[in-house]
């Protein structure tokens, strides 16, 4: 049974009455309320009587009126009304004392006028009315701890359908172009000295060290094959198709032979270079046994300008494609130019949000007319999702790979197997440089704590150098 003490003042007889009457009804409805009026002359004298009332009650109910708030506040005249005034006192100290946290107090009035005599530091919590039958039961409800409206309970999770994919990743079938083969010994020669290039600066110099080829590179020597999984999960979304989780198993080469036009997103540091550059390795594997399929070239998006003037056959994304090999690979935009008009290249672009956001829409229309003017045997983009979505234009591709943030779960368990002493190296791990892309997932992924960098050994080379290579 809930104990109540109402501490009140006796401003009038008329007042008195109200607040006995309170007392009275709580009483009858199961509330142990006390007043001074049941008291009398108590033995222990007043002061005793009311700092135990306070101490004892489980609700103290503080009937605000002028007079009232007055002597709670030790505002009245010297030696009337002492015994509201020490009231307030205890009142106020336990609030100074629970950091102003408040279970206990709570200001009634029988009157609305009389609300604006509660002190600020009572204010932030219920007040209470007295004056009709449902105000009345409000206040009930709250000293028995029973709300006027019970929160049902907690059912299990329902099944979700997985939603169907609408235009904002993926768009349309695009229509792809059959590589032409080699013209002669020495066009082949070139692509193959443009691969070895591509191979040597990133897949051995920036996909090899990344702290997921580190761990994977060390379990291959092991006879157990499963012991680390890809640390993050990707879901494949294609036109007009629900959204199709990718089995940790699959390689991102699988999905971009049945597609051909692919867009990979996910946030910061989430792998959306290494899944591009595992594209790319296993793409060079494929052109090296069979250099009549198209060779994959990595261009970083953030170099991209709209192309000032024209050349023949050309678009202003082609423009910037031959400028692009040129500048990085040292091709000459000839040679690039006949390439890409036979469909020798699988062009992978990582950083489209990267790109200078008053140019990005203008990018995706330029790499859009692109691929419907020129044509590609493949192509590939990176972005954020953020990034991606606020730029209102849409890439023309056929599907999406879209990477899921990791749970702490996925990263402590990918931690486990990969640190495990028979998964590394005789040397162990080492630090990252400065420039690598494990420093750079630390910088900008917030869910990919310092020891998930730990796999990664030596530093790489930034995106924006140039391939050490002879020219062509």
């Amino acid at each position: 049974m809930p104990r109540v003490f109402i501490s009140y003042s006796h401003d009038s007889a008329e007042h008195k009455r109200r607040v006995r009457a309170l007392a009275d009804r709580l009483r009858t409805d199961g509330i142990e309320a006390w007043i001074d009026l049941y008291a009398q002359d108590p033995d222990e004298g007043w002061l005793i009587w009311m700092r135990s009332q306070v101490a004892q009650a489980d609700r103290v109910l503080l009937v605000f009126t002028e007079t009232y708030a007055r002597r709670f506040l030790g505002a009245e005249e010297q030696g009337i009304g002492r015994g509201v005034t020490f009231e307030g006192v205890l009142a106020t100290q336990a609030l100074y004392e629970s950091g102003a946290r408040n279970a206990k107090f709570r200001p009634v009035v029988f009157a609305e006028e009389d609300a604006q005599f509660i002190p600020p530091e009572l204010r932030r919590f219920n007040r209470y009315r007295v004056d009709t039958p449902e105000n009345y039961e409000a206040l009930l409800r709250w000293l028995h701890g029973q709300a006027g409206i019970v929160a049902p309970k907690i059912g299990p999770k329902p099944e979700f359908k997985p939603e169907p994919i609408a235009d904002l990743f993926a768009t349309g079938d695009v229509h792809l172009n059959e590589p032409a083969r080699p013209a002669s010994a020495e066009d082949l020669r070139l692509l193959r000295q443009l691969a070895d290039r591509v191979r040597n600066f990133w897949v051995a110099g920036v996909l090899e060290p990344s702290v997921h080829q580190a761990a994977m590179i060390a379990l291959r020597t092991e006879p157990v094959g499963d012991a680390v999984q890809h640390p993050w999960e990707r879901v494949l979304e294609l036109p007009d198709r629900l959204r199709q989780p990718l089995p940790s198993e699959k390689k991102v080469g699988e999905v971009f032979s049945t597609v051909g036009a692919l867009l990979i997103l996910g946030e910061p540091g989430a792998g959306k270079t290494v899944t591009l550059l595992e594209l790319a390795r296993d793409l060079l594997v494929r052109f090296e046994a069979d250099p009549g399929q198209p060779l994959p070239v990595v261009l970083h998006l953030s170099a991209w300008r709209e192309a000032r003037g024209s050349r023949t056959n050309s678009t202003s994304f082609s423009i910037w494609v031959e400028d692009e090999l040129k500048d990085k690979y040292f091709v000459p935009a000839r040679r690039t130019h006949a390439w890409l008009a036979k469909s020798r290249l699988c062009l992978l672009l990582d950083g489209l949000d990267e790109v200078r956001v008053q140019e990005r829409a203008g990018c995706v229309r330029a790499i859009n007319e692109f691929v419907r003017e020129i044509g590609v045997s493949g192509i590939a983009v990176c972005s954020r999702v953020t990034e991606y979505v606020a730029i209102g234009e849409r890439l023309c591709f056929s599907g999406a790979i879209r990477i899921q943030p990791l749970t702490e779960q996925q990263i402590d368990e990918y931690l486990e197997r990969a640190c495990r002493p028979s998964a590394r190296s005789p040397g162990g791990p080492r630090a990252a440089g400065p420039g690598g892309v494990a420093a750079d997932a630390e910088r900008h992924s917030p869910r990919l704590p310092g020891p998930f960098l730990r796999g990664h050994r030596g530093p790489v080379a930034g995106y924006g150098g140039k391939p050490p290579q002879a020219r062509v």
